[in-house]
C-alpha cells in the first residue's frame, strides 16, 4: 500500500504487513492502523488511540477499556500539542 503526503512517500508493504501476532482484529479491517497512521503522520498519541478505536468491538478487543485509553491517548495528545508550556 502506499500512502503519499506533501513531504514523502509511506510504503507500507512486505512480509511484516502479511501477518499479526495475537489475533487478526487489524487484519481484517478494510484500512488497518499502522496505513493509516503512517499515511497521515499521526504521532505516537493519535496511533495509539487509532488503535483502541479499531479494536474496542472486536472478539479479541477490551471493550470499553480499549475506548478508556483511546480517550486517554487523546488526553495525551492534547497536553502535548495544545496545553500551554510553563
Amino acid at each position: 500500500m502506499l500512502g503519499s503526503n506533501k513531504n514523502n512517500s509511506v510504503l507500507l508493504f512486505g512480509a511484516a504487513f502479511e501477518k499479526q501476532v495475537g489475533g487478526s482484529h487489524y487484519m481484517n479491517q478494510t484500512v488497518q492502523p499502522v496505513h493509516y497512521a503512517q499515511a497521515n503522520e499521526f504521532g505516537y498519541c493519535e496511533s495509539n488511540a487509532l488503535k483502541y478505536l479499531t479494536r474496542h468491538r472486536q472478539p479479541t478487543g477490551k471493550g470499553r477499556e480499549d475506548l478508556e485509553k483511546a480517550i486517554h491517548s487523546l488526553e495525551m495528545a492534547i497536553s502535548i500539542y495544545y496545553d500551554e508550556k510553563t
